[in-house]
């Protein structure tokens, strides 16, 4: 009888080649999930500092432009002028209204702070010339300081509003 002999591979080599395909298959796949996650944790990064860009550069337009700030509570902030603008803060959102626009702002600001001559406000409604904020998340301990300069026109008309 004639033996023929078949080229093909043992079972020991297919054992090797499929372990060494599985390390690398498992390699590749920790490499995109970890890569995977660090553009989430990017992309969430860049969300609130988006937030936080927007919600200052709004809040200092709005308070500038006013013609009247007054804080509603101790988590409200009314600016009256050409258009009402209200912001309400918490501690995981601030919310800006105009007349039928609602912006919120994923921005995590601790306890605002409105001031008039540099007293903390005690009794609301009140007049407000400089706004304080504690913001947390993107900037550790970072702090928003905002000033209003009225004009004498404003303070007299205020100073006759407050007269009995």
């Amino acid at each position: 009888m004639l033996k023929s002999k078949t080229n093909a591979f043992t079972l020991v080599e297919m054992l090797v080649v499929l372990v060494l395909s599985s390390i690398i298959v498992s390699i590749i796949y920790v490499a995109y999930f970890t890569i995977t996650r660090y553009q989430v944790d990017l992309s969430r990064k860049q969300k609130r500092s988006e937030d936080l860009t927007s919600l200052y550069y709004l809040l200092k337009r709005d308070i500038h432009s006013s013609v009247n700030i007054e804080a509603v509570n101790d988590l409200s902030l009314n600016c009256s002028g050409k258009i009402n603008i209200l912001y309400q803060f918490t501690s995981t959102y601030t919310v800006r209204m105009q007349e039928s626009r609602v912006d919120t702002f994923y921005v995590q600001v601790t306890a605002p702070l409105f001031l008039w001559k540099t007293l903390q406000l005690t009794t609301f409604p009140s007049k407000v010339d400089q706004i304080e904020l504690d913001v947390q998340g993107v900037v550790p301990g970072l702090q928003m300081n905002i000033k209003k300069k009225y004009s004498a026109a404003d303070l007299v008309e205020t100073v006759k509003d407050s007269l009995p």
